[in-house]
C-alpha cells in the first residue's frame, strides 16, 4: 500500500474494538484519508448472557470502548445493527450444517456475506469512496483499476486470506487492507504510538464469536428437537458398537469415542455419519485418508484457466499447516474436482477450501463430497450419509 498522502478519499473503516482494526484506521488517517468508524453490532446486549464465552472478532464488544478507540483518533464514529443478518446468514447457516454433520465456517461465510456487503452498503449512506478493515490480507489492483487480486499477508502467522476467498470483484475494488504489509509485532508498536490498546488478538478461530466448544450450546439451544442423543455407533460392517452423545459433538477424526476399555475401541475414530438413521460410523485411521473431492459454491477472485487443469496448494481447513499441491478441473461454473498429489488427511464436508498460486489467492469453495465416497467402503448394504457426503 503507498504511503503517499491521499486527498479527497473518504474511507469507512470496520472497528471491532481489537487494535488491528483501530490501527488500520489510524495508518488510514495518517495517509490523508477522511476517515469514518464503524462498529456492527452482532448480538443483543440483552441475551449476552445466553451466548457461550470465548471467541474473537465477531463476540459482544461494549460500543462505549470502540468510542473512545475514535475520539483518541479525532474521526467520527457510527453504530450499524446487524444482529439479523448475523442470526440469519451466520448463525442459523452453523446450527444447519451441524445438524447435516458437517462442519461450517461461519467466519468465511460472515466477510462475503455479512461483513462486507453491510460495510459497503453503509459506505453509500455515507458517500465513502473506500472501506476498510485490519484484516491481515494485501489488496492488489492492476494499472487500470479493474481487476484486483488477494495476496496473503506478509505476516505468514496471521494471514487471513482464508477467510477473505468468498470476497467478489465489486467488494475487492473498492477495499484497503492496511496491516497486509506489516507484522503483527510492528502493530503492537504502532498502537502503543497512537496510544490506542495495544494487545495482539488471539489467532482467528473458524468460529470466532464462541469458543471451540462453545457452539455445541448455541446448537442445541437453537434446534432442540434435532439434538438427540442415544443414537446408535457402528462399525464400517454395520454392527452397533456403541451410541453417541449427538452427532454435531463428533468430527471426522476425532478419537476415543467408544472408550478406552480395549485396545481395539481407543484406537477406533469417526469417519462419517448417518444423518437419516442418526448414526455415528468409526474405523481405523487409513480410512480417513482421501485423494479426491468436489468442491461447491466456488468464489474466483480472476479469471482463472481450467483447461488443462490448474495446479495449485490448497488449504482445506483454516488450521492446514501444510498446503497440499493438487489439481483443479472445473466441473461447471462454480463446482470443481480437486486431486491430490499426496492423500489428505480427515477431510469435513462443509469446510472451506481455498486455493493459492504462490502468494495469490486464486479462489476457493465448500468441500461437498469425497470421491470414492466413503459409503462404498461399507461391506453391508446400509444407508448411511456419511461426513463429506451429506448435502445441504
Amino acid at each position: 500500500m503507498s504511503a503517499s498522502k491521499q486527498t479527497n478519499k473518504r474511507v469507512l473503516v470496520a472497528l471491532s474494538g481489537g487494535m488491528d482494526s483501530a490501527v488500520a484506521a489510524a495508518l488510514l488517517k495518517t495517509q490523508g484519508y477522511e476517515v469514518i468508524g464503524l462498529h456492527m453490532q452482532f448480538w443483543d446486549k440483552t441475551k449476552i448472557a445466553d451466548i457461550p464465552p470465548g471467541g474473537s472478532c465477531c463476540r459482544y464488544v461494549d460500543p462505549d470502548k470502540v468510542a473512545k478507540v475514535c475520539a483518541q483518533l479525532e474521526i467520527s464514529f457510527q453504530i450499524m445493527d446487524a444482529q439479523e443478518q448475523f442470526q440469519n446468514d451466520v448463525v442459523d447457516y452453523m446450527v444447519h450444517e451441524y445438524l447435516m454433520a458437517r462442519v461450517p465456517n461461519p467466519c468465511c461465510k460472515c466477510n462475503s456475506t455479512v461483513k462486507f456487503d453491510a460495510l459497503l452498503k453503509k459506505a453509500d449512506e455515507l458517500h465513502c469512496d473506500l472501506v476498510a478493515t485490519g484484516h491481515y490480507a494485501k489488496v492488489v489492483r492492476n494499472a487500470e483499476g479493474s481487476e484486483s487480486t488477494l495476496l496473503r499477508a506478509v505476516d505468514r502467522e496471521k494471514d487471513q486470506t482464508y477467510y477473505l476467498f468468498g470476497l467478489k470483484q465489486s467488494q475487492l475494488a473498492r477495499a484497503l487492507m492496511p496491516l497486509g504489509d506489516l507484522l503483527q509485532s510492528n502493530v503492537v508498536k504502532m498502537a502503543q504510538t497512537f496510544g490506542l490498546p495495544a494487545e495482539a488478538k488471539a489467532a482467528i478461530q473458524p468460529i470466532c464469536f464462541v469458543d471451540n466448544t462453545g457452539y455445541r450450546e448455541i446448537v442445541a439451544a437453537c434446534a432442540p428437537e434435532r439434538y438427540r442423543p442415544g443414537g446408535p455407533i457402528v462399525d464400517r460392517e454395520g454392527a452397533m458398537v456403541g451410541r453417541h452423545l449427538g452427532l454435531f459433538n463428533y468430527r471426522v477424526g476425532q478419537r476415543k469415542v467408544l472408550g478406552a476399555d480395549s485396545p481395539e475401541n481407543s484406537k477406533k475414530v469417526v469417519i462419517g455419519f448417518d444423518t437419516r438413521m442418526n448414526g455415528l460410523i468409526v474405523g481405523d485411521e487409513p480410512e480417513l485418508y482421501h485423494s479426491t473431492l468436489v468442491a461447491t459454491d466456488c468464489n474466483w477472485i480472476g479469471g482463472q484457466d481450467f483447461s488443462r487443469g490448474m495446479k495449485v496448494k490448497a488449504r482445506i481447513r483454516a488450521h492446514h499447516h501444510e498446503e497440499a499441491a493438487c489439481i483443479l478441473t472445473l466441473l461447471n461454473n462454480n463446482s470443481v474436482h480437486v486431486e491430490f498429489e499426496k492423500p489428505q488427511l480427515a477431510i469435513m464436508s462443509g469446510q472451506a477450501i481455498v486455493f493459492y498460486q504462490e502468494d495469490i489467492l486464486v479462489g476457493g469453495g465448500w468441500i461437498d463430497s469425497l470421491i470414492p465416497p466413503v459409503l462404498s467402503k461399507l461391506t453391508k448394504r446400509q444407508t448411511f450419509a456419511v461426513a463429506a457426503d451429506t448435502k445441504k
